[in-house]
């Protein structure tokens, strides 16, 4: 038998049973709520009042109408002759104080015999060219021009062929008022026809002894009848 060897002393000794030593866990703060947000209050705006003013009227005529330079249509036979009158409407309270106008027409259908007749104080024309009329007219008085006014009073002839016509045609150069400003207007110019002539057209001899022979033929028809 093999004997053992004898223990020593550190082997006799006890080991002590080793302690476990709990780890401590560090208890972390709860985080904070965050507060919840609240909807901004939104104010209501206080209605605007009501302006329960009436409007004036509206003018059913304006203030300050435009004037109207006007001349007419005509219709002659031809050879014929016409007093063809140029009219300045609508002339309000600042008066009119002078006109420069001039008329333009077909001088190989129209004749211009005379001018003259104006409401102005003073009127002056002239024909610087075949078709052109140019008119002055001015005035030296006190008296203030208002309302519709004659600017001139033209003797036409109508020297065209039947079915022709020329035009009237008016351009206003400038209007002054009585404080000499200018005055706002508008044109509208005329015409002159040539109309077609009634006169019963002449008969040949051979036609006139055709007429005279068929009249007396009915004439016994109905006698022996």
């Amino acid at each position: 038998m093999t004997a053992e060897a004898p223990r020593s002393d550190e082997e006799n000794v006890a080991k002590p049973t080793p302690t476990i030593t709990p780890t401590t866990t560090l208890a972390l703060p709860s985080p904070s709520p965050f507060p919840t947000p609240h909807p901004s209050l939104t104010p209501t705006p206080s209605p605007s009042p009501i302006d329960t003013t009436t409007p004036p009227p509206t003018p059913l005529i304006p203030a300050e109408s435009k004037a109207v330079v006007h001349i007419g249509n005509f219709s002659l036979g031809e050879g014929e002759s016409c007093n063809a009158a140029i009219i300045i409407k609508n002339i309000g309270e600042s008066g009119l104080s002078r006109a420069d106008i001039m008329l333009e027409y077909n001088p190989s259908i129209v004749k211009l015999e005379s001018a003259g007749g104006s409401e102005f104080d003073k009127f002056v024309w002239d024909v610087p060219s075949e078709g052109k009329l140019k008119m002055f007219a001015f005035k030296t008085g006190a008296k203030s021009l208002k309302g519709d006014i004659k600017f001139a009073e033209l003797k036409l002839r109508a020297i065209g062929k039947e079915n022709e016509s020329s035009e009237l045609g008016l351009e206003v150069k400038r209007l002054k008022d009585d404080n000499n400003q200018d005055v706002p207007f508008e044109v509208k110019s005329g015409c002159l026809l040539i109309k077609p002539s009634k006169a019963i057209p002449a008969l040949s001899m051979l036609e006139i002894i055709a007429l005279v022979i068929g009249t007396y033929l009915i004439i016994r028809i109905r006698k022996r009848i």
